[in-house]
């Protein structure tokens, strides 16, 4: 008796596969495509290539399509600096997308310029770790998704209680007592830290800051399947 046939996503922008861990999780085989060899670390077929080319070449083979465009011009870190040095290729990808008659998910930052986006945020996912010095760190880490199809979170973002955020970007402190008794924020805690944070084991540091925890894409991926059949 044949199987049913795996159903395969194309992630466009891929880094080093924390998106793709999501929806292998979920049960889709990953095609990853980025400018940037991750051969090594991303967790599917991957191929090193523009990613509007790559969407071209394997847009027909795959049963919907991820993309995460790179976001320097929204992020926070540059909120007061000229943006217009950095490309926007948000509505580039838009465009491509809005051509498939397959599901399709993009995923930016908070400030980026995206649709009707449904917020993920890792206090919906219960994402927390012990820190080195057994404190306990949740992760807020919101994330924006404009798809489509209909997404919905899994419950509201909850940022109450006394347990600090653990940050894991670009330009915060790894000083605990800086960040928590002088800065009061931005504290990033090691990579071993990080990892149980977004709860993903093979990345690095460099890959942990940009990367979209997988619970994140695992919760999309289950809708994408249900959509799917």
């Amino acid at each position: 008796m044949l199987g049913v046939r795996q159903k395969v996503i194309l992630d466009l922008c891929c880094g080093e596969g924390g998106a793709a861990e999501g929806y292998r999780r979920a049960g889709f085989k990953t095609i990853g495509v980025d400018i940037v060899d991750h051969s090594a670390t991303y967790p599917g077929f991957f191929v090193k290539a523009d990613a509007l080319d790559g969407l071209a070449a394997f847009a027909e083979r795959v049963d919907a399509v991820h993309t995460s465009p790179p976001c320097l011009a929204w992020t926070q870190g540059n909120a007061a600096n000229d943006i217009t040095v950095y490309p926007n290729l948000i509505a580039a990808h838009r465009a491509a997308l809005r051509t498939l008659r397959k599901p399709w998910v993009m995923e930016n930052v908070p400030r980026a310029p995206l649709r009707r986006a449904m917020v993920l945020c890792g206090t919906m996912f219960g994402l927390q770790a012990e820190d080195d010095d057994g404190t306990l760190l949740r992760l807020k880490r919101h994330r924006h998704f404009e798809a489509s199809i209909p997404l919905s979170p899994p419950r509201p973002c909850d940022h109450t209680g006394q347990v600090p955020w653990g940050g894991v970007y670009g330009g915060a402190r790894s000083d605990r007592d800086e960040a928590r008794n002088v800065r009061r924020g931005g504290y990033t805690p090691a990579a071993k830290v990080a990892s149980r944070l977004l709860d993903v084991d093979f990345m690095s540091m460099s890959g942990l800051r940009k990367s979209i925890p997988p619970a994140y894409t695992e919760w999309i991926g289950l809708q994408l399947m249900e959509y799917l059949g």
